[in-house]
């Protein structure tokens, strides 16, 4: 535990060093950050609203794959309760809280599994709208790190899917092993990996959106194709563990990417804050009356009902 909060606590300091650097380097930023258009940034801001739904379909979908049927609500739910710990932690807390949350519903190595499994449908998805975006515009840079990053993505699936034993720690190996249990399924059941994989393109055509408006609270126009191709590199490279919630990192990837656009780096930086504020600490704020749901250990009946009948039906 003491552990855990030094490296919390280092994080905390490292991110806030980065931006202190960026808002110092990019003259006026401060000023532009608190002078958008307000109608605007707003209407930006409300798309937040339609994250968690598009989230918990993606992951309940790769359930329902499985067999377990989790009610929709309830995925959504548990997915607004694991926001804040997905945020504030710097492990992936949040995704073995989701497992933890219906366990009752799903066993929690069949929970783990999911998560892990619509995690990289997502990766997968995210590089195919960038891809998409790159070879529109004729981003050659961009195009060859999305085309390279799905090569990797489908030599993983197809490794851990086949059932290859690949030589990593006998931890990692576990949780690859969960991975390829729920893709074998899923990639059996098409109808509901294509669901899964329809929810999350929206959810990122939903972002994408989010931030060429964000763009255009500034004054600056930004093509969609643009944001498409290049929102996703500085995303990834914000999964880089260095900062919270990739504050800083995320935010000098765009600074260098939207440059390209003619977007100035105050203004990028500051689409970069307000992106943060509406992926992460205002759903976290929202999910907080959530987090309750860690602490209930009771499955929806709705949900215990349909697990048990199938498990009859599958043992007739």
């Amino acid at each position: 535990m003491k552990k855990s909060r030094v490296r919390y606590l280092a994080l905390l300091v490292i991110t806030a060093a980065i931006l202190a650097i960026l808002f110092r380097d990019a003259k006026g930023a401060a000023a532009t950050l608190l002078h958008p258009r307000w109608p605007t940034a707003l209407a930006a801001a409300a798309l937040t609203i339609l994250f968690p739904f598009c989230m918990a379909l993606r992951w309940a979908a790769v359930l329902w794959a499985c067999g377990y049927r989790l009610s929709y609500l309830r995925a959504a739910a548990v997915t607004m309760a694991a926001w804040p710990l997905g945020t504030l932690t710097p492990s992936k807390t949040g995704d073995v809280a989701k497992a933890f949350c219906i366990r009752q519903t799903a066993p929690l190595a069949a929970g783990l599994g999911s998560v892990a499994t619509e995690r990289a449908l997502d990766v997968v998805v995210l590089l195919l709208l960038s891809l998409g975006g790159a070879l529109a515009l004729g981003e050659r840079a961009i195009a060859l790190f999305a085309a390279l990053g799905l090569l990797a993505a489908a030599a993983g699936w197809a490794a851990v899917a086949l059932g290859f034993r690949l030589p990593v720690g006998p931890k990692l190996a576990a949780k690859l092993e969960r991975f390829g249990e729920t893709a074998r399924v899923l990639l059996r059941r098409p109808g509901y990996l294509a669901l899964s994989a329809l929810a999350a393109a929206a959810n990122w055509l939903l972002s994408i959106w989010q931030t060429q408006w964000l763009y255009r609270a500034y004054g600056i126009e930004v093509s969609f194709s643009y944001v498409c191709a290049a929102l996703p590199v500085a995303i990834f490279i914000g999964l880089l563990p260095l900062t919270l919630a990739g504050m800083g990192t995320r935010d000098k990837a765009m600074m260098a990417l939207f440059a390209r656009a003619g977007a100035p780096e105050p203004v990028s930086l500051s689409v970069g804050v307000l992106y943060s504020l509406c992926g992460y600490w205002l759903p976290s704020l929202a999910g907080l009356p959530f987090m309750r749901l860690l602490f209930d250990f009771a499955p929806d009946e709705a949900s215990r009902r349909a697990a048990e009948a199938l498990q009859n039906a599958n043992t007739r």
